[in-house]
């Protein structure tokens, strides 16, 4: 749980501002995105630095073109949506309500090189697969639609990038 950014009160009621839904919530009520939640009249998210999937992917597959060829980003996502497309093919994530204790990925962990690489390592250890160290890139991916569940942890992480 996270303290979240782009809300107001207003009356008894809290407005989260950060996508086109304007979610009217009362104490203890989620979003629709079921990742932000009110408690004690101040708005919270469940998704900061809660990693739902994380792996190397090949540059090649990103949206761009001859953009570090032959390199690899390490890929990050989170839970939940405000969407319901029919066509999603990450239901498995954007579907599942973020849970409400988890371990907290902080930016600075992404960011600096050693523990990347470490937390890069425990991914592979956890999942068996095998993930290239020839990393070039972060990214926030499968956020298209559900880029309200995870900005203020994005956008603390690319600060940090500079």
């Amino acid at each position: 749980m996270h303290p979240a950014r782009a809300w107001r009160n207003v009356g008894d009621k809290v407005v989260c501002q950060l996508c086109y839904h304007f979610c009217k919530l009362k104490e203890g009520e989620f979003g629709r995105c079921n990742a932000r939640f009110v408690r004690n009249g101040n708005l919270y998210t469940l998704t900061y630095g809660n990693v739902s999937a994380m792996e190397s992917r090949p540059m090649e597959i990103k949206p761009f073109f001859h953009f570090l060829p032959g390199k690899t980003a390490i890929t990050f996502s989170t839970y939940s949506c405000n969407l319901d497309c029919p066509w999603c093919q990450n239901w498995h994530l954007s579907k599942v309500n973020p849970p409400m204790s988890y371990s907290v990925v902080k930016p600075e962990e992404i960011v600096e090189k050693p523990s990347f690489l470490e937390t890069l390592q425990r991914a592979q250890a956890s999942t068996n697969r095998l993930y290239s160290t020839n990393i070039y890139s972060i990214s926030f991916h499968w956020l298209r639609e559900r880029v309200c569940s995870i900005q203020s942890f994005q956008t603390d992480t690319y600060l940090l990038l500079h």
